[in-house]
């Protein structure tokens, strides 16, 4: 699988219009990274790609008022909820298993920066992931 985030590393810049969001990834106490990730996956052609969108609790709110109908958004809103007050260790909030399928959003116009940090010390292959600039 390819990670959009290593393919499109030296743009810095990338435009999502649309979005298939299979995981939310709560933790809001990394310092200088963003408390919510969105596990993103979907096909360039023929080859499956995932990718982690970061942002603001802000930034997924606006882009769940915006694109997501009442009921799903509701769904999410609550289990969002439940994992910022049981605060201490990252929680994730499987969509598929919740909605019945990945969250599909059309005409997002997400605006992102690429970031490149390393998760485990031990590791040399970084994690790269897209954050939220302006939706």
């Amino acid at each position: 699988m390819i990670d959009l985030g290593e393919a499109f590393f030296e743009r810095k810049q990338h435009f999502f219009d649309q979005l298939s969001v299979h995981q939310i990834i709560v933790n809001p106490d990394i310092q200088g990274y963003p408390p919510l990730f969105l596990l993103c996956k979907e096909s360039i052609g023929t080859e499956p790609c995932e990718y982690i969108l970061g942002g603001s609790f802000w930034h997924v709110n606006l882009l769940l008022m915006r694109r997501v109908p009442n009921l799903p958004r509701l769904k999410i809103a609550e289990r969002l909820a439940d994992a910022i007050i049981k605060p201490g260790k990252t929680q994730t909030i499987s969509l598929p298993e919740l909605l019945g399928g990945p969250l599909q959003l059309h005409g997002v116009d997400a605006r992102t920066r690429l970031r490149k940090f390393v998760s485990e010390p031990s590791t040399d292959k970084p994690l790269y992931y897209f954050q939220l600039t302006h939706i």
